[in-house]
């Protein structure tokens, strides 16, 4: 609470918050009113209020790539992202940004292999020969990815969709 400042002064606060287990994930705003209860006299009344661009609560931070990132076939491909609440990932890679059609994404690891590192670097042309048979089939140019994150009593979380595409190696010769 500020009760003092002066014209064009700034005054900035830094908030914390711990998501509890019932909290619900999604999309949100923070909203901040000066003067709510208009006890001051103020030139411009209009100017009191200001609220954030959409922030999403997520259990699962994707950190790289970023959205619409563009890998080389023949480059490196990495994966990472943050969860402070799970200890077990996979990625989804797919074409379909709902991910509804279970044959149109494949998880990294494969199967029922879980791993509990926070990056994933995919085998040698793995994700490439799989990710743009997918594109081929299915006709598109640009793919998705999530992480899916699962603690120990089986709980599971989905993070936010990302897309990225892959740039083809020119054939040599």
């Amino acid at each position: 609470l500020t009760l003092v400042m002066a014209p064009g002064e700034i005054v900035t606060y830094e908030l914390e918050y711990v998501l509890s287990e019932d909290q619900l994930l999604g999309n949100y705003k923070i909203a901040a009113t000066a003067d709510p209860d208009n006890l001051l006299k103020e030139v411009r009344e209009n100017n009191n209020k200001i609220e954030s661009d959409d922030l999403k609560l997520s259990d699962i931070k994707l950190l790289l790539p970023p959205e619409n990132f563009i890998f080389e076939e023949n480059g490196l491909f990495l994966f990472q992202w943050d969860s402070l609440a799970y200890g077990e990932f996979k990625i989804q890679v797919g074409v379909d940004e709902q991910f509804k059609d279970a044959g149109a994404y494949f998880d990294l690891p494969q199967g029922d292999r879980w791993i509990a590192d926070k990056e994933l670097v995919p085998l040698s042309g793995e994700l490439p020969g799989m990710a743009m048979g997918l594109m081929e089939s299915f006709e598109r140019n640009q793919l998705h990815w999530r992480v899916v994150g699962r603690q120990a009593s089986g709980r599971q979380a989905i993070s936010e969709v990302r897309s990225f595409s892959i740039k083809p190696a020119k054939p040599e010769g």
